[in-house]
């Protein structure tokens, strides 16, 4: 193979391919400490948020990209594992997510790639953290 041939992907490995996610969470969290969150390039302080726990049915693969959660059109790019097979995902402008809106998971900055799930935005419970 010379340098200008594509080398031929392996079976099985594609790196598009998010888990199902098999089960959502949505809580509305007040914190007892503020949380910071990243918004653009400034830092912010809040003292509530919305987090989603998503069960996949595999982790996230490692690439450049990360995973986004989508609340209908709204990118959640904030999260972390919280147990095997779990992400948590926050927001925390509550009023840019639309109640019944679609959960979808997809890639940073391609929201055309996301993929639709089972579930929608609907806040399960309230708690105090």
């Amino acid at each position: 193979m010379d340098a200008g041939q594509k080398q031929p992907e392996q079976p099985g490995n594609d790196l598009w391919k998010l888990p199902d996610v098999l089960n959502a969470q949505v809580v509305h969290a007040h914190y007892t400490q503020p949380q910071t969150f990243v918004a653009g390039p400034k830092l912010i302080e809040a003292q509530e948020g919305i987090e989603i726990t998503i069960t996949v049915s595999s982790n996230f693969p490692i690439r450049a990209l990360s995973p986004v959660l989508y609340v209908g059109d709204h990118a959640l790019t904030e999260f972390e594992r919280v147990g095997e097979n779990q992400y948590r995902f926050y927001a925390h402008e509550a009023s840019k997510l639309k109640q019944d809106a679609p959960l979808s998971l997809g890639w940073f900055g391609l929201p055309q790639r996301k993929t639709p799930t089972s579930f929608a935005y609907r806040v399960h419970r309230e708690e105090t953290r």
